[in-house]
């Protein structure tokens, strides 16, 4: 999501806030750390196809998903 607003801002990674640019590259080598290169290369490229407003009612829809399945 950060990743997502800067670019429409089109803010390099090197502007932006430490604790922002930290907690991005932390996700960003877990996530790779999971996925193998070829599945990892794909969400990527889905991810970077979303519109701003698709990219956040997706980050919604998962938080409602997540906290569905976390029960009462």
């Amino acid at each position: 999501m950060v990743d997502a607003l800067s670019l429409t801002q089109d803010d390099p990674l090197s502007t932006w806030p430490p604790e922002h640019r930290n907690h991005y590259q932390r996700t960003l080598a877990a996530v790779r750390a999971v996925l193998d290169p070829a599945a990892f290369e794909a969400a990527w490229v889905a991810g970077h196809a979303l519109t701003l407003d698709q990219a956040i009612a997706y980050a919604l829809d998962e938080s409602a998903e997540s906290e569905h399945l976390a029960g009462p």
